[in-house]
């Protein structure tokens, strides 16, 4: 039987080299495929496609100066200016003296973004950031890039989601937008609504009851915990273990490290923080044991929904240093499944054969989370079951 909908990768972009070695084995696609440098697309020689994804730095949308927000500078007057605020159909002039001798910044990736949507008009375009986004800071810019979004020809919709919400046991809040086209929007979809059933963290760590065999210890701290913070969990250990919130946050009395212990969910994982730590707890010989740990690479992933299988593809190519990273730059996947499944009941009609490219693709959140909604879908069909239902 034919698949009644298809999830293709068209292409993808990335300049990271080792995110560039984990992308294609995870997803089993050509290195052929990788755009490289988002600023050097040609339009115009991008293959067919029809969904489009990405995430920009937070800094794009920053209007602040050089260094500190997305900066173009004039080479013939010194006019410097966030290409953001100009419209659209003269941003490749100089606002000021109109030379289109400009000197673009890397920090405006979120303008090749949309120099991308605009030129081949997607059916669908995915976009993602830190919630930050919607901070005063970055509120104005942000609402003329959803503007510009609807000139263009898209409704738009974005809501800020948590992992923690939607099966994961990971604080991890994102602004979450869609563009749909409007000649193919039915405007029937919603953002999904959190739920309290999913994955604990039992599920995503291994198991640690051989630690508690040989001992009458109750509390054991994992010795690859850095040395400072561990002095400060052994401090407060009984604390930790007694407490009753999903994060709990130990006075830092050493350097700059994050003393967040995650109990019933992980804190943040993040790519320039290696030490993410949660509490572990289990039963040995009726005794309830915790084990204050820091996440290891592979259970890094599985907090962003990869699996083991993604691990061991992506640990044939890189470090495991290198995959806490591209964990901690990620997209949770059970976030864009739960998104991507609320389209797929308003409009199904999408999903018959997507083809997407995603640009500053990391490993592939976006392609895990559809591909699940994908296969989901042609398995139910298969029964005679239907994903709306």
């Amino acid at each position: 039987m034919t698949n009644l909908y298809n999830i293709e990768i068209a292409a993808y972009s990335e300049i990271d080299k080792y995110a560039s070695e984990s992308y294609p084995i995870i997803h089993n696609v050509s290195k052929k495929k990788n755009l490289g440098d988002v600023t050097k697309i040609k339009t115009r020689k991008l293959v067919p496609y029809n969904v489009l994804a990405g995430g920009s730095p937070c800094q794009d949308f920053s209007i602040a100066g050089k260094g500190e927000g997305a900066v173009w500078r004039c080479l013939d007057c010194g006019e410097e200016y966030n290409p953001l605020t100009v419209h659209f159909s003269e941003r490749k002039q100089c606002p000021h003296c109109k030379s289109e001798n400009i000197e673009k910044t890397r920090s405006s990736l979120l303008v090749h973004y949309l120099e991308v949507l605009h030129d081949t008009m997607p059916l669908v375009a995915f976009y993602e950031n830190v919630k930050n986004l919607l901070s005063k800071n970055f509120a104005e810019l942000f609402t003329m890039f959803i503007k510009e979004l609807e000139e263009y020809g898209y409704n738009v919709c974005f809501k800020v989601l948590n992992g923690k919400d939607y099966g994961i046991p990971q604080n991890r809040e994102r602004v979450i937008l869609l563009a749909i086209r409007k000649d193919v929007d039915n405007g029937k979809f919603k953002f999904p609504e959190p739920f309290e059933d999913g994955k604990t963290f039992n599920d995503l760590l291994d198991d640690c009851t051989h630690l508690f065999e040989n001992t009458d210890e109750t509390i054991i701290i994992d010795d690859k915990i850095m040395p400072g913070v561990k002095r400060n969990i052994e401090r407060d250990k009984h604390l930790i273990v007694a407490s009753d919130k999903g994060i709990y946050r130990i006075p830092c009395t050493t350097s700059f490290q994050d003393n967040a212990v995650g109990i019933k969910y992980s804190p943040t994982i993040t790519a320039s923080n290696h030490s993410t730590i949660v509490l572990q707890k289990t039963q040995v010989n009726g005794i309830e044991r915790f084990y204050i740990k820091k996440l290891r690479a592979h259970e890094a992933l599985r907090f962003m929904g990869f699996d083991d299988e993604d691990y061991e593809k992506a640990s044939s190519v890189v470090s495991d240093s290198q995959i806490y990273k591209q964990a901690g730059n990620s997209i949770i996947v059970d976030v864009i499944y739960a998104v991507f499944k609320e389209l797929f009941k308003a409009m199904p009609y999408l999903f018959t054969d997507m083809k997407l490219i995603h640009l500053f693709s990391g490993i592939g959140s976006v392609e895990k989370g559809i591909k699940r909604v994908v296969d989901e879908a042609n398995a139910l069909a298969l029964k005679g079951g239907d994903l709306l239902e």
